[in-house]
């Protein structure tokens, strides 16, 4: 090999190693007193004929018998290493100060209304206050005058009776019934009567009428009643319904059945032919009570 030619091949030797090893090579190469350029990029001129290198600093250039050249002063970055192991875990550090005191909280619901407490005693009788003082005693009035003596009363009317199918329409002087086929007045002033009956309690799913005959008005004054009987579930003739079944003193009673009161949950109330009933008997945990049922009697 010729000199000249391994001039070139030192050269470019030095070239690549310049490009490998970056701004340190670079910067250990620069003449004394110069620095690396704060551009980041390394400018030379390479000698065509000898193969020589020459960094150009400030403003120089290249001459004719040169190439510039230029490459930057960060070289190619390597791949990443290993990572390292973990280093071993410090000592706890001192507690921290403690923080500022934070916002009051919203104000929560209002809780639920506790039981009510139990009823306190009875309190003691106070004493009795004084008597007022009494009050005059009124005058005493005259005496009025004695009545006349009445006529004597009919004697003799003991075991009698009206021939059948005529009644007692009043008395004779001589001590006799008066009798009469015609139907006698009323006795009884007109009135209303009123009657109202409970469910009974079968199960939570039933409930029954209870049923039995009561007598509405007075001894002579009355109206005897038929009430129905058998679950408040049955409708119209599937079972028995109100009913007069005898008067005495009135000349005339009609009866009015109401809507019956039906308590269980969304029931619905009935009143056919008579008979009260509700599409529901339920009286259990879920709600619901026992049903009414009530009439009215227009007696005269």
């Amino acid at each position: 090999m010729s000199r000249p030619n391994w001039r070139v091949s030192l050269a470019v030797i030095g070239s690549a190693f310049l490009l490998v090893t970056g701004a340190q090579a670079v910067a250990a190469k620069a003449p004394p007193g110069q620095s690396v350029p704060a551009s980041g990029v390394i400018k030379a001129c390479y000698q065509k004929n000898q193969g020589m290198l020459r960094l150009l600093v400030r403003n120089q250039t290249c001459r004719k018998s040169e190439v510039p050249i230029s490459w930057n002063m960060t070289g190619i970055q390597g791949p990443a290493g290993p990572a390292g192991p973990a280093g071993p875990t410090g000592p706890a550090g001192p507690v921290g100060p403690i923080g500022a005191t934070g916002p009051a909280g919203p104000v929560g619901p209002i809780g639920a209304t506790g039981p009510a407490g139990p009823v306190g005693p009875i309190g003691a009788t106070g004493p009795a206050g004084p008597a007022g003082p009494a009050g005059p005693a009124g005058a005493t009035g005259p005496a009025g005058a004695t009545g006349p003596q009445g006529a004597p009363g009919i004697t003799g009317l003991a075991g009698l009776t009206c021939p059948t199918g005529q009644n007692v329409t009043g008395f004779s002087l001589a001590g006799t019934l008066v009798c009469s086929g015609a139907t006698p007045p009323p006795t009884c002033s007109s009135t209303t009567l009123t009657n109202t009956m409970t469910g009974v309690k079968d199960s939570d799913f039933a409930q029954h009428w209870p049923g039995g005959t009561v007598m509405l008005g007075t001894p002579t004054c009355n109206v005897t009643l038929q009430r129905p009987s058998g679950s408040i579930l049955l409708i119209g003739t599937l079972g028995d319904a109100w009913a007069i079944t005898a008067r005495t003193g009135f000349g005339a009673a009609t009866l009015t059945v109401n809507q019956p009161g039906c308590n269980s949950p969304a029931a619905i109330p009935n009143v056919t032919a008579n008979r009260p009933s509700c599409s529901s008997a339920y009286v259990g945990i879920l709600g619901g009570s026992l049903s009414t049922a009530s009439v009215s009697i227009a007696a005269s």
